[in-house]
């Protein structure tokens, strides 16, 4: 008679093995190439880059490297020439467009490099729109905003107006807002781009410790070394091409 806590052998004696989570995100062979008057442009070309989930991932390049373009299509908002894209084990060819819109709101937020706050909402506004659009609303909604923007350290500027912050705290609220809804993976976009050395590592910071404490993964595309501390895996993109 077995003993309750020993793992039920299988027929050849071993235990099952504990099934490996897929990961975050899985790009194979993926190329782009965008068409023009003069001649067609290949902005991306065979890449290939597995992200393992709860990791930060930074991909590193120079302006016009293709950093945003692959972005866009790891979010499904630029499908690729040719290859394959899989987010958290579904793929996203098999999707139609409704439900690739669906699939991204639930599971993906993004920190976009110009924060795109809503101008005319408040820093807390601006976080509880994008809750509802993840059908929380309510109370419910209020809390969870308010303890996002207490998160990133703007509790005292809930009903502030974007044009009342400074650069920093734009993001912030936009790093916030990324984070609504608990998605599991967050894109981020340049986001220290236009913020000085000081709020370029704070935003950064925040970012990647309420990613790790929520149990996100990260993708960033930057081209700022000031932040290389902060990731796990670096790649660099360059012309196009993915090199470690």
């Amino acid at each position: 008679m077995l003993h309750p806590t020993t793992p039920t052998p299988t027929v050849s004696g071993f235990p099952p093995a504990a099934s490996v989570p897929p990961p975050a995100v899985l790009l194979r062979d993926i190329a782009m190439v965008y068409d023009s008057e003069a001649e067609p442009f290949q902005a991306l070309k065979a890449i290939d880059l597995t992200i393992s989930a709860g990791t930060v991932q930074l991909v590193m390049g120079p302006a016009g490297a293709g950093k945003t373009t692959l972005l866009l299509i790891v979010a499904g908002l630029l499908t690729p020439t040719t290859g394959q894209v899989e987010l958290l084990g579904q793929s996203l060819h098999q999707m139609s467009r409704s439900q690739l819109a669906q699939f991204r709101l639930q599971h993906v937020g993004i920190v976009f490099q110009d924060n795109n706050l809503l101008h005319t909402l408040t820093a807390l506004e601006n976080v509880e729109v994008a809750l509802n659009l993840k059908g929380i609303h309510g109370h419910s909604c209020h809390r969870q905003a308010r303890r996002l923007l207490e998160s990133v350290g703007l509790g005292d500027k809930l009903n502030h107006l974007p044009r009342q912050l400074s650069g920093g705290q734009m993001q912030r609220v936009g790093v916030a807002r990324a984070l609504a809804g608990k998605p599991q993976l967050i894109i981020a976009d340049e986001p220290t781009a236009a913020l000085d050395s000081t709020n370029g590592r704070l935003v950064t910071d925040l970012l990647c410790n309420l990613a790790r404490e929520e149990g996100c993964t990260v993708l960033i595309a930057t081209h700022d070394e000031r932040i290389m501390s902060f990731s796990d895996r670096i790649v660099y993109l360059e012309d196009g091409m993915l090199r470690v």
